[in-house]
Order: structure tokens, then C-alpha cells, then sequence
């Protein structure tokens, strides 16, 4: 798998995303709307069995594209481990972090401006906005990746400020890094060495996100003394980002998560939705040797 994720994938990929990136707007995008309409033609025209061995042969065709694609990576490469860290520890890169989103604050970024930015962070082939965004905060998407068009999609409606650290995170799966919490950390990784002051801060709070969870179930004292320490700015901005997700929550957001974590599930992520979160290992040992100790 290693072999074939290398040697076979990788260059499809690149050739993929070279070529999608030539075009504006987001194939994958326009494909799920083809696939949507020719579903919708075929319901119309009452062709029951032919929409019926159209939507199977759609999905075998998405599923093999996926598998091979995507699904490779998962099993090309072993987990990063992280060695077991202490509050200590925690709290210091939840406290450096911090201070880092109270030194980079700026008013609300433009969206466009982001994106183009994104392409150059990653050597020309940036992240891609999706006009549909309102229906990608339905069901509970930030942004994806899609290996049928190698394109990192990103949802243009979610607060201004957390669209940064989405795009490095999806610009990681573009460059193969599968799992959730891998591509958080290199998201915060390469936004940081970018050092765009807009990449810098939507890093810091996406990192602050995470530690600050992890920090608040362990040391509750410590967490309090570190969100008192955020600007009046940044807190703001925090609470934009919970209230503008709160409001989606329904039973199709329910849904939308069950489905996605069987996803991440099956192929081998057995914290599902919770691997996202499972970057705080990964940010405190780097961050604690490389920045703190």
C-alpha cells in the first residue's frame, strides 16, 4: 500500500490538482451537481430501473475512486505517534497559543484574499471556495477534501476567521496527509512557517480550540486563568464560531456526523469525529520542545 500510494497515487494526484487549478471554480462541486441533476432528470422521466442501476453504478464508481485515491494513504503510512504529555505541558502551549491569537489579531479577513493566499503557501494549487457553502454548514462541513478532482473545498460561509485554518487543513489532504489529526497539526504547522498574519491567527485559534478543550477537563484553574488572558477581540471571535454552528444543529447535522464518523471508522480512525481533537498530543510535543522548553 505504501508502494502504490507513492508511486501510483501521488503523481495522479498532483497531476489532478495541477490541472484542476487551472479552472476557477470547484469541479468537484460542479460534478456533485451534475450527478444530482441527472437524478433528478432520470426521477422525472420515471426511468425506475435505470435510475435505480444509475445511482448503484454512481456509487460503485465514487467508492472505487475513493478507495483507491484516498483510501491508500490510510494504510501507506503508520500513524504519527505522540508521546504522553502532562498538564504542565498543556497548559504552556495552550497559554503560547494563546498569546499568539492576542498578538495577531486583525480585523475580519477577506474571504477571496485567503484563497489566494492559500495558493501561495502551496506552490500555486490553493483551496477552493464552494458556492453552496450554507448547504456544507447543514450538514456539518468545514471544508473536504475530494480525490476525484484532487481539489481542497472549503465552505465560504463559515466566520471569516477560521477559513485560513481550513484551508491549510484540507491543503494538508491535498499533499497526503489523511488522517484528521495530522492534518490539524500541519495545518497550524504550515500556517505558522507561512507567517501571513491572517494564516497566523485563524492557526492560533484552531490550536487554542483544541488545547483549551483538552486543558479544560483536566485543569479548569489553569484554563480560566488563560481565556481571561484573551483580548476582548479573540473571545469574540470564539464565541462567533460556536454560536454560527450552534445554529445548524438538527437531526440532519446528526445524521451528516453519524455517517461521516462510520467513514473515518472504517478506515481505521477509531475516535472517529474525535480525531480532530487528537492533534493536542501532536501540537503540545512539538510546540513545548521546539517553542517553550
Amino acid at each position: 500500500m505504501h508502494s502504490i500510494s507513492q508511486n501510483v497515487v501521488t503523481p495522479i494526484r498532483q497531476f489532478q490538482s495541477k490541472v484542476a487549478s487551472y479552472v476557477p471554480f470547484s469541479l468537484a462541486e460542479l460534478l456533485m451537481a451534475a450527478v444530482l441533476a441527472l437524478i433528478l432528470w432520470l426521477i422525472i422521466r420515471r426511468k425506475w430501473k435505470r435510475l435505480l442501476g444509475d445511482i448503484v453504478t454512481i456509487a460503485l464508481v465514487v467508492w472505487a475512486g475513493f478507495s483507491l485515491l484516498w483510501g491508500t494513504y490510510y494504510y501507506g503510512e503508520e500513524p504519527v505517534e505522540a508521546d504522553p504529555i502532562s498538564v504542565e505541558q498543556l497548559t504552556a502551549v495552550t497559554r503560547y497559543f494563546a498569546d499568539m491569537a492576542n498578538d495577531n489579531y486583525a480585523e475580519e479577513p477577506s474571504r477571496d484574499v485567503i484563497l489566494t493566499k492559500s495558493a501561495q503557501m502551496n506552490n500555486g494549487i490553493g483551496a477552493k471556495g464552494i458556492v453552496c457553502s450554507k448547504i456544507m454548514s447543514l450538514v456539518d462541513f468545514s471544508g473536504f477534501f475530494f480525490p476525484l478532482t484532487g481539489e481542497a473545498n472549503v465552505n465560504m460561509d463559515m466566520p471569516a476567521h477560521d477559513l485560513a485554518s481550513t484551508c491549510a487543513h484540507e491543503l494538508a489532504h491535498l499533499n497526503g496527509v489523511p488522517r484528521e489529526q495530522e492534518a490539524n497539526f500541519y495545518a497550524v504547522k504550515s500556517s505558522l512557517e507561512f507567517g501571513d498574519r491572517d494564516y497566523v491567527y485563524s492557526a492560533a485559534l484552531m490550536a487554542y480550540t483544541y488545547l483549551g478543550n483538552a486543558l479544560y477537563s483536566d485543569d479548569y484553574d489553569a484554563w480560566t486563568e488563560i481565556y481571561d488572558s484573551l483580548s476582548e477581540d479573540v473571545k469574540a471571535d470564539l464565541l462567533e464560531t460556536n454560536e454560527y454552528w450552534n445554529q445548524f444543529e438538527s437531526p440532519v447535522k446528526e445524521a451528516s456526523n453519524t455517517v461521516y464518523e462510520s467513514f473515518l471508522q472504517g478506515y481505521g480512525q477509531t475516535l472517529g469525529m474525535k480525531s480532530y481533537g487528537a492533534c493536542v498530543d501532536l501540537l503540545v510535543n512539538y510546540y513545548y520542545t521546539e517553542a517553550i522548553a
